[in-house]
Parts: structure tokens; C-alpha cells; sequence
């Protein structure tokens, strides 16, 4: 589903974004390991808060059921796991605020 794709596609670009921001080599660590370096090396305060980084970070449903077509797409369409999915309110949320952190701009949800 577009769901699965585009949510997939801002995690990604969210987590490049912070492996950039804290020059962290993901494959350096253990997938365990990963979040708890991230974080050590994160500026305080960050954007996102714990919730967005334990969504972007560790295993979720929402990075198994993408696949690597997540990496292309409209922009206008990166809203649909938003609008078009069974998120619970805080998951939506935790999705805007991630959105935010990478796109610059709230997701336009209407």
C-alpha cells in the first residue's frame, strides 16, 4: 500500500538526516546499539522527541512493510500515511513531527 511506501520514505530520510547530523556509521553499531549513540550524540534540545527517535530508529511495522520503492515519490503524496492509515493519534502525531523534521513544514493533512 502508498501507506506503507511513503512512511517508510520519511523514516528513511529521517534517519539519514540524524546519521549525517551525528557523523554515526549505522553499520558500526548493532541494530540495538544504534538509537543510544544517536542520542548521545544528538544536540540538546532536538526537534524530535523520544517517541519519533524510538519510531525512526528501531524496528517498527512501519519500516517492515515498506521496501526500497520507498525512496521516490511525489511529495504531495508523503502526507498519505497520515491521511490514509489506521495510525493511533500519538503514532500521527509522532509521524508529523518527523515529517516536520525533514521536510521543514507541517504535512498538509487536509
Amino acid at each position: 500500500a502508498m501507506w506503507n511506501i511513503y512512511g517508510r520514505m520519511v523514516l528513511d530520510q529521517a534517519r539519514i538526516r540524524i546519521l549525517d547530523l551525528t557523523s554515526i556509521n549505522s553499520e558500526d553499531f548493532k541494530s540495538s546499539g544504534l538509537l543510544a549513540a544517536v542520542e548521545a550524540r544528538l544536540p540538546k534540545p532536538f526537534a524530535l522527541d523520544d517517541a519519533a527517535l524510538q519510531t525512526i530508529f528501531k524496528t517498527k511495522p512501519v519500516r517492515q512493510q515498506g521496501n526500497t520503492a520507498a525512496h521516490e515519490g511525489p511529495s504531495e503524496a508523503i502526507v498519505l500515511p497520515v491521511l490514509g492509515s489506521d495510525l493511533s493519534n500519538s503514532e500521527r502525531k509522532t509521524f508529523a513531527e518527523v515529517y516536520k523534521y525533514v521536510y521543514g513544514v507541517e504535512p498538509a493533512l487536509e
